[in-house]
């Protein structure tokens, strides 16, 4: 499984688990997710709020390490992220 693939798998369960919950969802995430404010994560373990918007790789990319990123649950900091990562196989 390649890192981006984890990620997508973390996500995948993260929503899995909100829809479990019978949490609202929009555009297919959950709406907690959006508040306060989106929460960005990458295959490397970065958290953040903000992201880099690439047109040459049409995606949204980290801004540590300019990754692919994937949207997440506000509850993640860079070191709960990298073990919830690590855990995926």
């Amino acid at each position: 499984m390649t890192p981006y693939e984890r990620l997508a798998a973390l996500q995948n369960k993260e929503i899995a688990a909100a829809k479990a919950a019978g949490e609202e969802f929009f555009m297919d995430l959950p709406d907690g997710w959006y508040e306060p404010r989106p929460t960005y994560g990458c295959e490397n373990g970065h958290v953040s709020h903000r992201y880099l918007k690439s047109e040459a790789q049409l995606r949204n990319l980290c801004l540590d390490c300019h990754k692919p990123i994937a949207m997440i649950p506000g509850r993640y900091t860079d070191e709960t992220l990298t073990a919830a990562l690590a855990a995926i196989e």
